[in-house]
């Protein structure tokens, strides 16, 4: 009730998500909030007051940057509960999802943002090809590669959906 942040606990994992150890968070969550990324960090306290008024689950994916300049991309998911004194905890986690933004940037969004830069010429000019790589990863899903699996499988889908609509404009996808 009186506006602090804090982590009563915390594993080891905090290290490498946040850059801070477990017993600095215990009685001021500072050190976290320090290094959200400043694009996101108004967003991600909005949405944790958020969740502490209505006793709502909070989720977020948001950036973090770290001291030594590495900039990590984190998922949060926890479940608010109102304390007796009137303070609100959450039970959940944080995980370290770098490695999939990153995928869905490499093979889709990459695919989108390259696709809308030559697709204008090719409309005015009634022909072109487009080439989207995919893999065998996007129709087979293998277990522990679901990142991976899941964006190929959205370039296939996007490939197929492109080849439709621009199909009639003379541009083979």
């Amino acid at each position: 009730p009186d506006g602090r942040s804090y982590f009563p606990y915390a594993s080891e994992g905090i290290r490498d998500i946040y850059g801070v150890s477990p017993e600095s968070v215990r009685e001021d969550a500072g050190g976290v909030f320090a290094v959200l990324h400043p694009d996101d960090a108004a967003r991600v306290k909005e949405a944790i007051s958020l969740s502490a008024a209505q006793l709502t689950p909070w989720r977020d994916e948001y950036r973090v940057r770290l001291a030594d300049g590495r900039m990590r991309w984190v998922f949060g998911k926890a479940s608010a509960e109102r304390e007796s004194d009137g303070s609100v905890l959450w039970h959940g986690f944080i995980m370290d999802v770098t490695e999939r933004r990153e995928q869905l940037e490499t093979n889709v969004v990459g695919i989108v943002r390259t696709t809308q830069a030559v697709l204008p010429g090719m409309r005015a000019r009634r022909s072109g090809r487009i080439i989207n790589v995919s893999s065998a990863g996007g129709k087979l899903p293998t277990p522990m590669l679901s990142g991976y699996c899941g964006t190929k499988a959205a370039v296939d889908a996007l490939s197929e959906a492109l080849r439709i609509e621009t199909k009639p404009l003379g541009i083979s996808v």
